[in-house]
Order: C-alpha cells, then sequence, then structure tokens
C-alpha cells in the first residue's frame, strides 16, 4: 500500500513476489487496484478477467488465476473495473478468497489503490496480516504519511507502526 499514488507499490508487489517464488515460495499477487491497475503490465499478462469477475460470481477461480512466466508465481488480475470497489473488496467473498488463498499458497500479496487517494484500500486491511507501507522518497508527503498512521492504528497488526 501506499499513501499516495505513483509511489511504486506495484513494481515492489511485482519484484517480491518475484524474490519470493525464488526462495521456493507458493505466491499470489492479486491486483486489488480496480480503477488503475498495472500488475498485469508488469507481468506482462492479459487483465480482461479476473477479480471484480471472481468476487461478482461471473468466474471461478480457476478460471482467473493466471500462470507467470515465473514458477510458483500466480496472478490474480483486477479484472473489468467495477461500479463499486468498496464494497466488492469487502465483500464476504474477498474475505473467503483471501482465507482460501492463504491455505493454498506461502504468500498472498495484495497490490492496493493508494490510501488517501480512494476507500477501497479500507475494505481491504482487516482481512490481511500484515501491510507494506511504500513511500517514495523526496516525493511522498509526511502529513500523508501520518495521516496513514492514524488509520492503520485501528488494526490488529500496526502495533509497532514507526514515528
Amino acid at each position: 500500500m501506499s499513501a499516495e499514488p505513483n509511489q511504486g507499490k506495484s513494481m515492489i508487489a511485482h519484484r517480491l513476489a518475484l524474490a519470493l517464488a525464488e526462495l521456493g515460495n507458493k505466491v499470489v499477487a492479486i491486483d486489488c487496484d480496480v480503477r488503475l491497475p498495472k500488475l498485469h503490465s508488469l507481468f506482462e499478462l492479459p487483465n480482461d478477467r479476473g477479480l471484480t469477475n471472481l468476487l461478482d460470481g461471473d468466474a471461478k477461480l480457476q478460471d482467473v488465476l493466471q500462470a507467470s512466466s515465473v514458477e510458483g508465481v500466480k496472478l490474480l488480475a483486477s479484472g473489468p473495473p467495477s461500479a463499486h470497489p468498496p464494497k466488492l473488496l469487502g465483500s464476504p467473498q474477498m474475505v473467503n478468497l483471501i482465507d482460501g488463498l492463504k491455505r493454498d499458497f506461502d504468500f498472498v500479496i495484495l497490490d492496493t489503490p493508494a490510501m488517501l487517494a480512494v476507500a477501497d484500500i479500507t475494505a481491504v486491511i482487516p482481512n490481511v496480516d500484515s501491510v507494506l507501507l511504500v513511500a517514495r522518497r523526496c516525493h511522498t508527503r509526511r502529513e500523508s504519511l501520518r495521516s496513514v498512521k492514524k488509520v492503520l492504528t485501528g488494526f490488529d497488526f500496526a502495533t509497532n507502526l514507526l514515528t
């Protein structure tokens, strides 16, 4: 996650997935940014079907989960835009998806929209074990990071946030 757009979070998610797979882990990367998806481009895979289709009930996981060019890494692209991303990402189907993927993969990486840009991310946060906050040096405003810290402080995993 990042506080603001254009911080490099999609690139970090992509490279983290590749690095974890190189260590022998099974990894799935999910593009939760249904407005401005980028992960499919980084993995050089299509984005015609994906997370939105799955959560809307228009597809099954095996129909939208894509193998990447790296062994051990799968991608769940965002799919077509949704009219109500926060509702979709906070749905019971999303909770079930994450729980199921945690059983099947060693790591589930969610690439989310910037936290202060849209409300989508707050719908997903309760369903994750931890958060990696990406901040681009000399580009991220301190007040944006403080705002994100305030939001994250209310979640169980956020006991040791930096000041």
